[in-house]
């Protein structure tokens, strides 16, 4: 069993399928969270009517079409300017990702009538 995982060394291209593979996860399970299992459970569970909880979603998709408008226009300008393409995008992916998240929780923490989340 152990033969069939990759050596890194034999595979230069192994640890960053691995790094992209993770990126993908962690970039895509919270639109998973968003459409699958959270709603139903803002609903049924915690009483938010199902207005609130669509606002809440549409919130965080539009959110992310803005955060990536931006990381995107910011790495082509340093990739124009002669930056190195790879660590460029994985720090912009890292950090969209994280302002994302911060940006989310802080809109839930600052208006919370807004979404009629109590």
């Amino acid at each position: 069993m152990l033969e069939l995982i990759p050596k890194y060394q034999q595979d230069p291209t192994a640890l960053s399928r691995l790094g992209a593979s993770l990126g993908h996860f962690c970039g895509t399970y919270p639109f998973y969270l968003v459409l699958s299992w959270l709603p139903l459970y803002l609903v049924r569970s915690r009483g938010y009517s199902p207005t609130s909880v669509a606002r809440l979603g549409g919130f965080v998709y539009v959110l992310s079409a803005a955060i990536c408008w931006g990381a995107v226009w910011l790495a082509d300008r340093r990739i124009a300017r002669g930056a190195d393409p790879s660590p460029l995008r994985i720090a912009i992916i890292a950090s969209s990702q994280f302002i994302l998240s911060r940006v989310t929780y802080q809109a839930r923490r600052g208006f919370p009538d807004r979404f009629d989340i109590p």
